[in-house]
């Protein structure tokens, strides 16, 4: 009676390993099992190099009309600046006083401009 059990026991061990290693082979077959890439396999990219004449531009670009607007002077931009400000100033000034009539207040912003 122990010789029957253990046979069975023992069969039912080889007959659960061979139906894994069943499953196994069949994941492969259907493509649901993914096999592990071959790292000598794998084609390395070449390192992306620029144009030769990549600064170039082409002509008639708009680039060009900016370059000619960066090359203002660093005075030239503060001294515009400073203009604008100190005629807002001028302004504030003149819309504060109240003896002004509003018809000098246009008078004084006119000649401004």
């Amino acid at each position: 009676m122990m010789t029957k059990k253990k046979i069975i026991k023992c069969s039912l061990i080889i007959f659960i390993f061979f139906f894994n290693y069943s499953c196994e082979s069949i994941k492969k077959g259907l493509g649901m099992q993914k096999d592990a890439p071959d790292e000598f396999l794998i084609r390395k990219n070449e390192p992306i190099q620029m144009p030769p004449n990549y600064e170039l531009l082409p002509p008639n670009s708009k680039s060009k009309v900016l370059k000619k607007k960066k090359n203002k002077s660093v005075k030239e931009i503060i001294d515009e600046n400073l203009k604008k400000n100190k005629n807002l100033t001028e302004e504030k000034k003149i819309d504060k006083s109240p003896n002004s009539s509003n018809l000098e207040q246009e008078i004084l912003k006119e000649l401004n401009n």
